[in-house]
């Protein structure tokens, strides 16, 4: 059996992102132990929140999704996180993988997180493999990578990747 997955982020959502560029924001995390429910991006003419709900595939199994929408949810279950600085870019990390067990064959397109760059710092939102739904935030500094970061992101799912092509889409 065929097993075709693809969570991506639409265009809506990517004019959204786009619209957060040479802002200035405040990063807030509803904090759930070392990981967080939702991640908001407070910007001077809008706010932006950022959730990860899973969703099921033809499997059987939950994939993470990323979802990008306009806030309305209360702030005071939020904890800055980061922030003060402008926005210069904004990228998309996509993985293309695919992986076989028996008789069957897993090929996936998905938005796993999301890189918020600007003059000191890339931030990383990275949607977490769970059925909560969990997001995790990073600050990526010179001694990690963000390959080293995801480097066993997908072991929730197989132990032997036939192929992962990683990829970071700026959104223009």
């Amino acid at each position: 059996m065929r097993h075709t997955i693809k969570n991506l982020l639409n265009q809506e959502q990517k004019n959204m992102l786009k619209s957060l560029k040479g802002e200035t924001f405040d990063l807030l995390i509803n904090e759930a132990g070392e990981f967080a429910l939702s991640v908001l991006i407070e910007a001077p003419n809008r706010d932006i929140i950022i959730k990860n709900i899973p969703s099921e595939a033809s499997d059987g199994d939950e994939y993470p999704k990323l979802v990008i929408e306009q806030a309305v949810t209360p702030k005071n279950s939020f904890v800055k996180s980061y922030g003060g600085k402008k926005i210069k870019d904004i990228t998309i990390l996509r993985d293309e993988v695919t992986w076989k067990t028996n008789d069957n064959n897993w090929f996936l397109e998905v938005d796993i997180g999301i890189k918020i760059i600007d003059e000191n710092v890339e931030l990383l939102i990275i949607a977490h493999d769970s059925l909560a739904g969990l997001l995790k935030s990073h600050k990526i500094k010179d001694d990690k990578s963000v390959g080293e970061l995801l480097e066993d992101y997908w072991s929730m799912k197989t132990d032997h990747v036939n192929s992962l092509t990683r990829k970071e889409i700026t959104i223009n």
